[in-house]
């Protein structure tokens, strides 16, 4: 069996990614059954003979993310690895079985759900995992730390080996909902992260002042050193209500600037104004847009809610 552990879970090959950390020694492939009992021979022998005790240790391993939203929900599978090494030969395999753990420091920023700090671990494929759902409440940097508890060994191989502990970092921030704007009424697409990364917004407006839109597309990239600031673009398709005939679509480009309200670390609300320039594009007519001098379309914001 290659030293290097195997994903606790394949569906963590996403941009959430299983990191797991191991030694780069490769241990020779041996049955699950057959290595169990091996091991157990030898702790039965070396417990007369100290020189022949063999060295077993477990060790945690958990997925990790870097950040997270005030409101999301992480599933953090934890699995256990035991390493035994036997007359200088190292073997490696994940558990079947235990009981690990978990804590958040500091609980004011995140909680396991439901609130009972162990999880059994469960049986499955590739590894056995425990599964800890962890739900950001505010903004901070959390630390999650996950203790094994129970090997789910004892009886065949015995207690009191060394086991190391799993621990990862989670940034957790307030991220926005668009609520309103003057592009679109309704929006489908509202999540706006944090407003430090990229992010998409689509909606549409079924009749306002005569005028309905559809297939409205918003693409904004923060700047990298300042999320009150940023660059956009949209697409946005309309026409006179009842005559669709009248069909128009705009394109726009521009630069836009974040306004928060309340306190700019916990703001209660914000605006997004948009400048710039583009086209409208209609059945025989192109005419130019120009909003570069002051904003010519606006997006409101809101946090998004903290769970109870």
């Amino acid at each position: 069996m290659d030293g290097e552990p195997t994903p606790v879970s394949p569906t963590d090959a996403s941009v959430h990614a299983m990191r797991l950390h191991a030694g780069r020694r490769r241990s020779p492939f041996v049955p699950l059954s057959l290595l169990l009992a091996l091991i157990a021979q030898a702790v039965a022998v070396g417990s007369a003979n100290a020189a022949t005790r063999p060295r077993i240790s477990y060790e945690a391993f958990s997925g990790s993310v870097d950040r997270l939203c005030v409101g999301e929900t992480y599933d953090f599978e934890v699995g256990i690895r035991r390493t035994a090494t036997i007359n200088g030969q190292r073997y490696a395999q994940w558990v079947a079985g235990g009981y690990i753990l978990g804590s958040v420091d500091p609980p004011n920023v995140g909680r396991f759900e439901p609130v009972d700090a162990g999880r059994d671990v469960v049986a499955g494929l590739p590894v056995s995992v425990a599964t800890f759902t962890f739900v950001p409440t505010a903004p901070g940097r959390a630390t999650l730390e996950f203790v094994i508890l129970r090997t789910g060994e004892e009886r065949r191989i015995g207690t009191g080996f060394p086991t190391n502990n799993a621990t990862t970092e989670v940034e957790v921030s307030d991220c926005f909902d668009a609520y309103t704007s003057g592009l679109a009424t309704t929006f489908v697409d509202k999540d706006m992260l944090d407003l430090a990364e990229p992010f998409f917004l689509t909606g549409y407006t079924p009749n306002v002042g005569g005028v309905t839109t559809e297939t409205q597309y918003m693409f904004f990239a923060p700047n990298p050193q300042n999320r009150t600031t940023g660059g956009y673009a949209f697409v946005d398709t309309g026409w006179a209500t009842g005559r669709p005939d009248s069909k128009c679509t705009a394109y726009i480009s521009g630069r836009y600037d974040v306004i928060f309200y309340g306190d700019p670390k916990r703001p209660v609300e914000g605006d997004l104004l948009m400048k710039g320039s583009g086209v409208l594009i209609c059945t025989g007519s192109a005419i130019e847009i120009d909003y570069t001098t002051t904003p010519g379309f606006q997006i409101g914001f809101k946090p998004r809610p903290a769970p109870p």
